[in-house]
C-alpha cells in the first residue's frame, strides 16, 4: 500500500515537471515570449533538472512479457512449459510502436524482441528464433546452439516491407508472432502479440524499452526526412544560388563563402514565406513513445508552413543539395540546424529555423548559437548525451540513414 502511494506522489511531481517545463520551452522555442538570454536559459535548465529527477523517481522496466514456459507461480504457464520442452524460454517486446516511417533502416541494434533461453537437459539444443510483423516484414530467423545447462539472449528486428509501411496513413494495429522451432522441425513454443505500428507522418524521438524502461534515442533517424534530390527542394535550391551565384561551390572557399550559402537558403525559405507552426501533436503514439508529425521538406514548400523539424530538415535538404555538410541539433524539447564550417572539420555554426519569417539571419544565428552553447555545456557537465544531438548528415548517410524519397 505504501509503495502504490510512492508511486502515485512520484507520478504527480513528475506530470507538475513536465507541465513547467512544456511552459518554458513555448515561451522560449514556440511563442517567443521570452528572449533566449542566460537568465531565461538557465531557468530552463533547473526546470529540466527537476524534471529529470521526477522522471528518475517513477518505477519503470520489467515489461513487455510475451512469452515465459517458466512454472513460476507468479505467471500462467504456458501449455507447452520446459518439462516438455527441455528449454526455458522467454520473449519479450522491445519496442511496443514501431516508426512506420523509418522501420526498414533498424536492425537488431534496436530489437523489436529479445529472446532469453536455457537449455534444461543433458544434451545440446540447436534451435531457430523467428519473429516477423503479419503482412508487414520478413521473418527475422536465427540459429543458436545451447549447451546443457546455459543460456543465449537474441535480439531481432525483422525486415520490413517499405511498400507496406507506405500504406500506413494512420496509427494501425498489427500482430507480431514469435515461435521457437527445434531444428529437427518441432515447433517447441509460438506466440501473437499485439503492437503499434505509427503512421508514416510520425516521427519518434525516442521510444521506451518496456523490459529495461530506458528511453531508446530514435533521433538520429530524422535524417531520411532530409531529402535533397527533391523536385521542389532542386528548385528551390537554384532560387537561392540566384542570390548569391558566385558563393554556391560548397566548400571550395572558407567559412565565409560558406555561411552566405546557408544565409541564401535562409533567405530563400523566407521568399517562400515559410511560416512557423506549432502542430506537433502525433496520435496514437501512447506515453510508452514521444513522438511528432514531420513533414517532408515538400510538403512544407507546398504549404508554407513548417514546425521546428520541419524546418531543420527542410533546411537541411537545401544545405545537402548543395553539397554543404548539415546536422540536425535535438536538444530536450527543440531541434534547430547546425552546418560544419569547413569540409571534414568538427567546427559549427547554428541557426533557428523557427525565425525564417520574422527574424533575420543574424538573429536566427544568434539564437541558435545561445542554445547550442547552454545545451553543450549542459551535456558536459551531467555527461548525458540526450541534453545535446548532433547529428551530422554525412555521418548518418555512411551510417544506412537515407532520404526516405
Amino acid at each position: 500500500m505504501a509503495d502504490g502511494v510512492e508511486d502515485e506522489r512520484a507520478g504527480a511531481e513528475r506530470r507538475v515537471a513536465e507541465r513547467r517545463v512544456a511552459e518554458l520551452r513555448e515561451q522560449l522555442f514556440v511563442h517567443r515570449s521570452r528572449a533566449i538570454d542566460a537568465a531565461a536559459l538557465g531557468e530552463l535548465r533547473a526546470a529540466e533538472e527537476k524534471l529529470n529527477e521526477a522522471q528518475r523517481a517513477t518505477p519503470s522496466g520489467g515489461g513487455g512479457l510475451i512469452l515465459d514456459t517458466s512454472a513460476r507461480k507468479d505467471r500462467p504457464v504456458e501449455m507447452m512449459g520446459p518439462s516438455t520442452t527441455g528449454l526455458d524460454v522467454e520473449v519479450r517486446l522491445r519496442m511496443t510502436h514501431v516508426p512506420s516511417a523509418t522501420a526498414h533502416l533498424l536492425d537488431a541494434s534496436t530489437p523489436l524482441v529479445s529472446f532469453r533461453l536455457k537449455n534444461l537437459v543433458d544434451t545440446a539444443r540447436r534451435l531457430r528464433l523467428v519473429s516477423y510483423v503479419e503482412g508487414y516484414s520478413a521473418e527475422a530467423v536465427d540459429c543458436v546452439e545451447i549447451e546443457p545447462t546455459q543460456e543465449a539472449t537474441v535480439g531481432q528486428m525483422p525486415t520490413f516491407f517499405p511498400k507496406a509501411l507506405r500504406e500506413i496513413q494512420e496509427a494501425t494495429r498489427a500482430s507480431l508472432r514469435v515461435r521457437v522451432d527445434d531444428l529437427d522441425g518441432k515447433v517447441e513454443v509460438e506466440r501473437a502479440y499485439p503492437i503499434w505500428l505509427a503512421a508514416r507522418t510520425t516521427a519518434y524521438l525516442s521510444v521506451r524499452d518496456p523490459y529495461t524502461g530506458e528511453d531508446v534515442d530514435m533521433t538520429r533517424y530524422l535524417a531520411a526526412w532530409v531529402t535533397p534530390n527533391a523536385d521542389e527542394v532542386m528548385k528551390l535550391l537554384r532560387k537561392a544560388a540566384e542570390r548569391a551565384p558566385s558563393s554556391f561551390i560548397g566548400y571550395q572557399q572558407d567559412g565565409a563563402k560558406v555561411e552566405e550559402q546557408v544565409r541564401a537558403c535562409f533567405e530563400v525559405c523566407k521568399q517562400a514565406g515559410v511560416t512557423y507552426v506549432n502542430s506537433v501533436l502525433a496520435f496514437g503514439a501512447g506515453p510508452e513513445a514521444r513522438a511528432q508529425r514531420v513533414r517532408l521538406p515538400r510538403e512544407s514548400i507546398a504549404n508554407t508552413s513548417a514546425n521546428c523539424i520541419d524546418g531543420t530538415v527542410l533546411l537541411a535538404s537545401l544545405l545537402e543539395a548543395a553539397s554543404l555538410t548539415p546536422a540536425i541539433v535535438v536538444v530536450p524539447g527543440h531541434a534547430f540546424l547546425g552546418w560544419r564550417k569547413r569540409r571534414g572539420a568538427d567546427e559549427w555554426d547554428y541557426v533557428e529555423t523557427t525565425m525564417i519569417k520574422d527574424h533575420s539571419f543574424e538573429d536566427a544565428v544568434a539564437a541558435a548559437r545561445a542554445v547550442a552553447n547552454e545545451y553543450e555545456e549542459r551535456r558536459a557537465l551531467t555527461k548525458r548525451g540526450s541534453s545535446f544531438r548532433r547529428h551530422a548528415l554525412d555521418e548518418l548517410r555512411q551510417g544506412g540513414v537515407i532520404p526516405m524519397e
